[in-house]
């Protein structure tokens, strides 16, 4: 199937020249026409990036996940050697505490990182996430003005907020049967 040619505006022989309205449509024309383009060559690549993702990144990321594992291990086993200062104690634990995390909030089912992090830590994984969905419950309702009910089965943010949508979409059904 062949491009449709663009439309233009254009003179007949024996008509004047074209106004500058006229110019700026058929300059505004040929923007559109290289815009699509430009989409078409898009849309033509993506397949190409998302191989070079699977085939390239993922492997690339799986990989920093284990050296950034086996780092925190390395900072656990030199938090156990004596000479450490009080200062040099806090400031390893935080670089532990704050590496855990972020391998958690990737992977939170990695029993030895969750380990590490409760070891580490004044407050447990499990306790400080449930804390974090308490206070993000508490900002949305007070955000909503509806009531998300108690956190029963909640252990997430994605559990929160599917909870959120479905109160916000019963809701919204809710005004709607009342306006009818």
């Amino acid at each position: 199937m062949s491009q449709p040619r663009p439309l233009q505006v254009s003179l007949l022989p024996g008509q004047p020249a074209l106004s500058p309205a006229h110019k700026r449509f058929n300059a505004l024309l040929g923007q559109i026409e290289q815009a699509r383009k430009t989409l078409h060559t898009w849309h033509d690549n993506i397949p190409l990036f998302q191989q070079a993702f699977v085939q390239q990144l993922l492997p690339l990321q799986s990989t920093l996940r284990a050296e950034r594992r086996q780092h925190l291990l390395a900072l656990d086993a030199l938090f156990e050697q004596p000479g450490w200062t009080r200062t040099e104690r806090s400031t390893l634990q935080s670089l532990i505490t704050e590496g855990a995390d972020e391998l958690l909030a990737a992977d939170d089912d990695d029993a030895e990182i969750k380990a590490l992090f409760n070891k580490h830590s004044e407050v447990d994984f499990d306790t400080e996430q449930l804390q974090m969905v308490q206070s993000m419950k508490g900002m949305a309702e007070a955000m909503t003005g509806l009531d998300l009910g108690e956190l029963d089965g909640i252990d997430s943010e994605d559990e929160l907020m599917a909870r959120l949508q479905a109160r916000l979409a019963a809701e919204a059904a809710a005004q709607e049967a009342a306006q009818d």
